[in-house]
């Protein structure tokens, strides 16, 4: 037994060992262009056995002789070289640029650059992300999808229809403007945010560094929000519906003196202010002598206790419907939409609405020459939008009341304020003078392109933002 196995021993060794003999592989990598190509991966196919070319883009390697060369770098079609004779020991080898991932293309500008010219930093918001944020305006949309976007709705900004603050990687200056600058498709964008639909957006990309400014040169100095609007494409029309109802309202009140402990402020502000002529609190010396306005005597008599922030806060109401279709042959694409956007606040008296109209339209003209058109028409109608009741509200006595007599609400200063704190229900007086404010304006963008022959394309980008109507 040992004997034969003894006898197959140097045979297993054998059938171990590489089929051929070793051979030195010497060889230069090239574009196609003929310049050389370093750091390209240079490995014997199904080992780890393998090099990389030098900074001329040579080479050498020692490798089973009718073995398999993988070649390959980022950028570049991978090749596989079999390994011959010595007559192939000599290798001169081409690399063919990888179409599919050098020429995908992101919006960065008037145009579009190659991905692998774009060095700075982006963010890249989808069609899909905007759709499952049901908002207001985009920029609301786009909030919390991405590092270094702060956007914020606080103070004025949080009423219906205003524009939120936005700021990308933080404040640059003191003095001048932080606001970025909005391009859509192609053309600088001098309207509000709040003028574009969400449901009209394809895709949003944001220009966040020193970069953006090698493109827009000082506008961009802020950073750059890219949006591009959806197109029609070639398929049998498609028709889409969507929308949403939503309600918003105060999470809690501001903390203010009830009626009892108002007047005891007023009572204590008299004890201290005069020392020695009150005794207590007794209600009696202090109701007779001008400390409280008569009709905050009624109300400490009656037991009035007035809040003018229930009176002023109600259930805001959201509402969006989008209506469009899509479709087109080879020679034509067509996207129609039609949106309605309304918000009504958390104060009375203010809301917002928003009518948007998109038409998108491209047209291939022969073989060489291609139209396109994009109409984004929008019309916004504010209420009550500089209105701060609020103001008004946390100075009123809760002592007074907001209605005259005869129940009316009281077109006057609230009693008790010494002439300083106006009725905030004023304003919900049939006739009373609500600011209103109505645009209609259009953002139209056309382009020209011509394949001039094979390689080589040109495309003219042309726009007009106009405002038709305004009205304040």
């Amino acid at each position: 037994m040992c004997i034969l196995l003894y006898s197959l021993l140097p045979a297993l060794l054998h059938a171990q060992e590489p089929a051929g003999r070793n051979v030195t592989i010497k060889g230069t990598i090239r574009t196609e262009a003929g310049e050389p190509l370093s750091g390209v991966s240079v490995v014997v196919k199904g080992t780890s056995n393998g090099t990389t070319t030098r900074e001329d883009g040579a080479f050498h390697l020692s490798v089973p002789e009718n073995s398999t060369l993988s070649i390959s770098m980022v950028g570049f079609v991978n090749k596989e070289i079999k390994v011959g004779r010595s007559d192939q020991l000599h290798l001169a080898i081409s690399l063919n640029s990888d179409k599919l991932e050098m020429d995908k293309v992101i919006v960065v500008g008037y145009g579009t650059r190659r991905k692998s010219d774009v060095t700075g930093s982006i963010v890249s918001i989808s069609e899909q992300s905007i759709k499952d944020i049901p908002s207001s305006n985009l920029a609301a949309a786009i909030q919390g999808q991405g590092a270094g976007i702060d956007i914020q709705r606080s103070g004025a900004n949080s009423k219906p229809g205003a524009t939120p603050n936005i700021l990308i990687r933080g404040s640059r200056s003191l003095g001048a403007s932080n606001d970025p600058l909005i391009v859509v498709d192609g053309i600088p964008f001098n309207g509000s945010i709040n003028d574009l639909n969400q449901d009209d957006v394809a895709s949003v990309e944001i220009l966040k560094d020193g970069s953006s400014t090698a493109i827009y040169g000082s506008r961009g100095a802020n950073g750059v929000i890219l949006i591009t609007t959806k197109r029609g494409k070639t398929s049998k029309p498609i028709f889409t519906y969507s929308g949403y109802v939503g309600s918003s309202r105060v999470t809690r009140k501001f903390p203010v003196m009830n009626a009892e402990e108002f007047t005891n402020l007023k009572k204590w502000a008299n004890i201290i202010a005069n020392p020695g002529k009150y005794t207590g609190l007794d209600d009696q010396q202090f109701l007779t002598n001008g400390v409280f306005d008569p009709a905050e005597v009624e109300g400490i008599k009656t037991g009035r206790n007035t809040d003018w922030q229930e009176l002023m806060f109600k259930t805001g109401i959201i509402t969006d419907h989008q209506l469009g279709v899509t479709g087109g042959t080879d020679q034509t694409q067509y996207a129609i939409s039609g949106g309605y956007f309304t918000q009504t606040g958390i104060y009375q008296g203010q809301s917002f609405e928003r009518y948007t109209v998109k038409l998108s339209l491209d047209q291939q003209l022969g073989r060489m020459f291609k139209v396109g058109l994009n109409s984004l028409n929008t019309y916004t109608l504010r209420k009550g939008e500089s209105a701060n009741p609020m103001g008004q509200a946390l100075r009123a006595s809760p002592l007074a009341s907001p209605y005259d007599s005869a129940g009316n609400i009281l077109n006057a200063y609230v009693p008790g304020s010494a002439n300083q704190v106006w009725n905030p229900l004023a304003d919900l007086i049939p006739g009373a003078a609500v600011e209103n404010r109505k645009r209609l304006g259009t953002f139209t963008t056309l382009y020209l392109e011509a394949n001039l022959f094979k390689g080589l394309k040109y495309r003219l980008n042309a726009g007009a933002e106009m405002v038709l109507w305004a009205s304040i």
